[in-house]
């Protein structure tokens, strides 16, 4: 089972380390198949689409001066993370000290005006937040995302732990219940 990760540093850094672990028990040719059920997406698109706002979050938090931004609909979308298991987990785990080395820069509670659209006009207003923030988002966001690769990696008779893709909120609720729901 995935070790719960309390730090959302840790935790976000865990998250990196699962995708990367991830991708590597995935073939090439799986990694791109696309799925029917989740609108004809690929692995390597959800690997991709996590990997973008990791990599967001790196490049705001690191480049920025004193007023620091962090831009979530600025992503790089390199097609070959999309296609390349191997590529996509050598950038997640570059993307893993990349993350901690930002944020041990400037500290956990550092500000942070985060842009993101949230309709199709595509209008962006900045948003306060925290580097903490931030990062409890990305743990977030990804969790989800592995939901939905596991269920494709299983589809695919890749052996996935059953703890991928599952929220910390539910992991520690079954491990108080025994596993009950």
């Amino acid at each position: 089972m995935t070790r719960l990760q309390e730090d959302p540093l840790d935790a976000a850094v865990g998250q990196l380390t699962q995708l990367a672990a991830l991708v590597g028990l995935v073939g090439p040719d799986d990694y791109a198949v696309p799925h029917r059920a989740l609108h004809g997406s690929t692995i390597g698109q959800h690997v991709r689409h996590c990997l973008d706002h990791f990599d967001s979050f790196a490049r705001g938090v690191s480049a920025s001066g004193p007023d620091c931004e962090i831009d979530y609909d600025a992503r790089p979308r390199d097609p070959r993370i999309e296609v390349d298991p191997a590529a996509a987990g050598e950038h997640a785990r570059a993307l893993a000290i990349a993350v901690r080395a930002a944020v041990a820069d400037r500290g956990i509670a550092s500000p942070v005006a985060v842009r993101c659209a949230c309709g199709e006009s595509g209008e962006i207003t900045a948003q306060a937040s925290s580097l903490g923030r931030e990062l409890q988002f990305l743990v977030s966001h990804t969790v989800h995302h592995l939901a939905m690769i596991s269920a494709m990696c299983r589809e695919l008779d890749v052996a996935v732990d059953d703890a991928v893709g599952v929220a910390p909120s539910t992991l520690r609720h079954r491990a108080r219940t025994g596993g009950r729901a």
